[in-house]
């Protein structure tokens, strides 16, 4: 019984949580709460507009001694504008969430107050409101609406109830309205307060497993695709100034050479715990590649703190591990802030830190570097997109090209596409694996046409002597390599094109 009654406590303070929750719920689910409730409103509305009809039309036989067949025809019309109404505003449209729960709440209000007057306009009848209890629970399932609103509006109906009983009815029948009345408003507020903790129980729960699909496994550090997303919508809904760093672990492969892939994942892991202990926990800290990380400042993006958070990062990597004296770790670092160009957008910003990062590579790694606009103007490091769906194939080109150039690496096509998006101009050519395993290479062939200054680089495609080439490949200057890969072979060919 004392659990019981725990859920209509009153106590104002978890009861105002309680409505801020509820608030907070709608705010984080606007579109389902939104498209929810317009559904709901047609929905209903509808159905309250057959039943008007039929009552109407019972009115007009079994009904007749009652008068009210008038009260059931001109709410049978009313009803029938509102549905109209809505089907011509929310019917496959977008509406913001707040005038939807407002419309919401009057359609409620506008229904309870039509049973209240079909229950007490036949004077002559002493018979309690049949359906004004039950109905009125519905609508603590119907719509959603913040909690105060909701139990605010259906006590203002159901007061509204007994005081008209107290003047309209006889004692007996307004001793039974009164009753029910009041037990309709628990057993409301008993279902709502369950249908809502279920809501946003739910809701925190799918907050979390979005959460998870978004952290990298090995490090807990946000993973690429959520990293980009974040930062793009930080981009999106804010003008402040933010930095980037583009950090990459040093000679990782030699590391796992060294030590092993298991121990490997382990430096890697004490390299994440380095990045997040050196940040605040505004800023947003991810691993997007196997051994790249990148970090958005946006506590205190100044560069006189941003360029002492990365001396802190170089000093802490070389402590992983330095009491065994196995290896000295290092990492390098690109720095990019977002007030160095005006209206500039993330992957502008982005491929900034990029090009800052290669001039670290170029100055002999364990190092940093923040980008100047002369960066853009050197090219003595250049990058190279490998496009390889086969791993044996990628690692042997990886192997002769990457002490000479920054490799970009991607399973397939499609991946390749969202590299390339907006961040062309870093890459000096292409290398293609035209492999049948390899999808949506003829996407990618097309997105270099449209660039200018990627029809004026060389596409080298991967392709074995007797395989015939069925891509279209017309405005881009092709080169071919040809298996069984010759790596000195390519390496002659890219250093030819790109130097």
């Amino acid at each position: 019984m004392g659990d019981f009654l725990a859920q209509f406590r009153v106590d104002s303070v978890n009861h105002r949580e309680f409505h801020k929750s509820t608030v907070k719920y709608i705010k984080d689910n606007h579109e389902y709460v939104g498209r929810s409730n317009r559904m709901m409103l047609i929905r209903v509305s509808f159905i309250v507009e057959i039943l008007l009809a039929i009552y109407f039309i019972l009115s007009l036989n079994v009904f007749k001694s009652w008068n009210v067949t008038g009260i059931y025809a001109v709410n049978f019309l009313v009803n029938g504008l509102l549905l109209l109404l809505f089907l011509v505003s929310y019917w496959k449209r977008e509406v913001p969430v707040k005038k939807t729960i407002h419309a919401c709440e009057l359609y409620q209000f506008y229904i309870m107050m039509f049973l209240v007057v079909i229950s007490l306009a036949p004077l002559e009848m002493e018979s309690p409101a049949v359906y004004f209890a039950p109905l009125g629970i519905v609508f603590a399932v119907v719509f959603i609406i913040p909690w105060y609103h909701m139990i605010s509006l259906f006590a203002l109906e159901c007061l509204i109830m007994i005081v008209a009983s107290f003047f309209l009815k006889s004692r007996d029948v307004f001793s039974i309205n009164l009753f029910s009345s009041i037990v309709a408003c628990f057993v409301f507020c008993y279902i709502a307060m369950n249908l809502y903790e279920f809501r946003i129980s739910e809701s925190i729960a799918k907050g979390k497993l979005k959460v998870l699909a978004g952290i990298d496994k090995l490090t807990g550090l946000y993973n690429k695709g959520n990293m980009e997303n974040l930062c793009v919508e930080y981009f999106d809904k804010h003008d402040e100034n933010v930095a980037i760093l583009i950090i990459d672990f040093d000679n990782f492969k030699i590391v796992n050479d060294t030590f092993g892939h298991q121990q490997g994942d382990q430096v890697l892991k004490a390299f994440g715990s380095v990045l997040k202990s050196c940040t605040s926990e505004e800023d947003y800290v991810g691993r997007i590649g196997g051994d790249e990380f990148m970090i958005m400042v946006i506590k205190d993006p100044s560069v006189e703190t941003v360029s002492n958070m990365a001396d802190l990062i170089i000093e802490k990597t070389h402590d992983i591990l330095a009491s065994e004296l196995l290896f000295k770790f290092s990492c390098s670092i690109g720095i990019a802030f977002r007030n160095q160009k005006e209206g500039a957008s993330y992957d502008m910003i982005f491929s900034y830190a990029d090009r800052a990062l290669y001039q670290t590579k170029e100055n002999g790694k364990d190092g940093k570097s923040i980008f100047t606009e002369e960066m853009l103007k050197q090219h003595a490091f250049k990058s190279v997109l490998l496009v390889d769906s086969l791993k044996v194939s990628r690692a042997l080109l990886v192997s002769c090209l990457e002490r000479r150039y920054h490799l970009y690496e991607s399973n397939n096509g499609l991946h390749a596409l969202q590299l390339l998006e907006g961040r062309n101009t870093l890459v000096d050519t292409v290398i293609i694996d035209i492999d049948p395993s390899n999808s949506h290479v003829q996407e990618l062939l097309d997105l270099l046409k449209e660039y200018d200054k990627a029809r004026e680089k060389t596409v080298f495609l991967v392709m074995n002597k007797h395989q015939q080439l069925h891509y279209d490949v017309e405005g881009l200057n092709v080169e071919f390599i040809m298996k069984p890969i010759d790596t000195v072979e390519v390496v002659r060919k890219v250093r030819e094109v790109i130097g």
